[in-house]
């Protein structure tokens, strides 16, 4: 069950993201000054970095699961482990992105900043409560 909560939550951030992306394509774009047009859009690909970087992972880590049960990974390797510093940094790329959303207006400005917590969510779960 907390498997199926986390993708669910997982997903909604892309989809917040997607939205936030569609609503400063089509209404603020032109409406915003250039500056705060730029940092706007950063912070959804802020967002959609740190969905990426987890999906990724999520990647590397079948295939790693996949070499090593084939045996096609020399014993002293099986223990290597990425380690968890890299989702920190992404945690804190996704907090930095909070105040960066402010310079959006209306809907887009929501919907990353939700976007942006979700994916927070979905990283501390996966960082300190392990399934």
């Amino acid at each position: 069950m907390p498997r199926l909560i986390i993708a669910v939550v997982y997903l909604t951030a892309l989809v917040l993201s997607l939205f936030a992306y569609r609503g400063w394509a089509k209404h603020l774009r032109k409406g915003l000054p250039a500056w705060r047009s730029f940092v706007g859009i950063t912070s959804i690909f802020i967002v959609l970095f740190s969905w990426s970087v987890l999906v990724l992972t999520g990647i590397v880590a079948i295939m790693w699961s996949v070499s090593v049960s084939l045996g096609l990974v020399p014993h002293r390797w099986v223990d290597a482990s990425l380690g968890s510093f890299w989702m920190e940094v992404v945690m804190f790329a996704l907090l930095l992105q909070i105040p960066l959303a402010l310079a959006l207006k209306s809907r887009p400005r929501l919907y990353t900043t939700v976007a942006s917590l979700l994916m927070a969510t979905v990283y501390v779960f996966l960082l300190y409560w392990p399934m």
